[in-house]
């Protein structure tokens, strides 16, 4: 294999100028709502909305996780209950299997994220809701890199 085959084989595993921001945009002891935006150094590729639990010290199944920079990688495992292909958060302290994956509501999280296109109170608990989240999951997995660094403020 020659030296441009490895560099257009690696570009494809991790694209050093491709990163996710997550802005946490609202907490209200029940959920937290935010933006998801992929950008591509300075473009913004994407952006969504996410849900994910109420910060409560990083608690494991209670929690989202805390803010900081985690290195994300995409992930499918026949074996799991998400048999599909999902993202994987790694290095989350005191914490593992944090994940994006599939869901519109609260009661389906235990510390992962959830995309959406929109926020609606689909149940109408009170709660908003993301909207469309397998469909935006999708968008988002056709634009990133096997492998990228998502920060959360």
């Amino acid at each position: 294999m020659d030296m441009d085959s490895r560099r257009s084989i690696q570009s494809n595993k991790s694209n050093l100028n491709m990163r996710a921001l997550l802005i946490r945009l609202s907490d209200n002891g029940k959920q937290t709502v935010g933006e998801f935006r992929i950008y591509n150094q300075h473009q913004l590729l994407l952006s969504c909305f996410t849900l994910e639990l109420p910060y409560k010290n990083n608690e494991n199944k209670v929690s989202c996780i805390p803010k900081g920079t985690y290195q994300v990688q995409k992930r499918k495992d026949p074996a799991s209950k998400f048999n599909y292909e999902h993202l994987h958060i790694l290095n989350v302290v005191n914490r593992d299997w944090i994940l994006m994956h599939v869901g519109n509501y609260n009661y389906q999280i235990q510390g992962c994220i959830l995309p959406g296109d929109s926020l609606y109170d689909i149940n109408q608990d009170g709660q908003l809701d993301v909207t469309n989240s397998r469909k935006t999951l999708e968008k988002i997995l056709k634009i990133v890199s096997e492998t990228f660094i998502l920060e959360i403020v």
